[in-house]
Parts: C-alpha cells; structure tokens; sequence
C-alpha cells in the first residue's frame, strides 16, 4: 500500500496528516491563501498505530503559526533558500528519525531519507523517491534518484531523498519538493511540520 502523499521531511515528507489548528482562520481567509497545515510526528523508534495515538493524544498543543498564512513569496516557482536567516537549527539529530503511524503503516523521515513500511523488503531495492511519490510533479532537473535499501534491524525501507535539507531554526528548505519550504517545531518529544496547504 503506498504511502499518503505527505512532503516533507523533514523531513521530510512522509506521513500521514493529524489535523491543523487555527481551523477557524481557514475559513474566514480567501481560498486562494496557503496556509501551514500542521502534522505532528514522534520517533519512529518501536512506532505502531497506537503508540502513536497514545503519542498525539498527550502532545501538547499545536505551535500558533499553525493555520496562518504562508509568505506568498515562498510560493513562487524556485524561491531559492533566501527565507532562511542564517540561525542554528533546531532539528532533531540527523540520523534520527520522526514520524507517524496510520493502519497502512509507518512513514517517516531524517535529515537525508524517507522511511516506511512501503515498498517492501521485495520492491525497496528497485525504486527511488520518484517512484515512491510517482503523483508528485518533480523538478524537470530532478530525474535520477538511488534506490531505497530494506533496514532489517526496523523492518521498513530506507530511501535517499535526492536534495540536501536547508535548515534554521524554524525553516526547512528542500529544493527538489515541489513546494520547497516546510516549517517546524521541535519539542524534544515532538515535531511538528507545517506545509503549505491552500
């Protein structure tokens, strides 16, 4: 079963969408606005479907960035890296890895990779991130992609994300994405994604 279409990555990308705050804003604003629809995510260490409910139902509270509008600068077609303010990131480490859990599977994402429960141990070794999110409109100079490698140790499949990951404290800038700019919140025990959503 594929994954739901979720860009980010922080990380990536990944992963199945909770919800957004500031529900109430959305309505009162123009449809043609953007707006950071927020997803919550968790380790992916030992994830399932209800150590993640458990997860979400005791998190507490969504950043209030939340439901506001995107920049519509950010929007443009290559935005380049220049929302970035030059501030230190807040991330998780690198090699950690955060996301969700829904009954389709686990989908998640570090710093350089998405991960989840598809494709399987048969097809994880013969497909890239094109063929992973292959409804996605890929920038025409993003065409080669390395194929994913099946992690025997969490039983899920490991693929390259095939642009490097821009951070400050609050941005993640991934170039390769169709909408390049995501926005995040690190608890410690949480992270919450914003991406663009109108």
């Amino acid at each position: 079963m594929k994954p739901v279409a979720i860009l980010m990555t922080l990380l990536m990308i990944s992963t199945t969408l909770v919800g957004c705050v500031g529900i109430d804003r959305l309505l009162k604003e123009p449809t043609d606005t953007a707006f950071w629809d927020c997803r919550i995510e968790v380790s992916l260490d030992g994830l399932d479907v209800e150590t993640y409910r458990e997860a979400v139902e005791q998190h507490p509270g969504y950043p209030e960035w939340c439901g506001a509008p995107v920049p519509k600068e950010m929007l443009v077609d290559d935005p380049g890296p220049g929302f970035l303010d030059g501030s230190n990131s807040s991330l998780p480490p690198s090699d950690e890895s955060y996301g969700s859990a829904n009954e389709g599977g686990v989908w998640g994402r570090n710093a350089t990779h998405f991960i989840g429960s598809w494709p399987g141990p048969e097809e994880c070794s013969t497909m890239t991130i094109y063929d992973i999110f292959d409804w996605i409109d890929w920038p025409s100079d993003y065409s080669d992609g390395e194929v994913g490698q099946w992690d025997e140790e969490i039983s899920l499949c490991s693929t390259p994300v095939p642009c490097e990951s821009l951070t400050d404290s609050e941005l993640i800038y991934e170039r390769c994405w169709p909408t390049p700019y995501a926005r995040y919140y690190w608890t410690g025990e949480y992270l919450y994604i914003g991406q663009a959503s109108v």
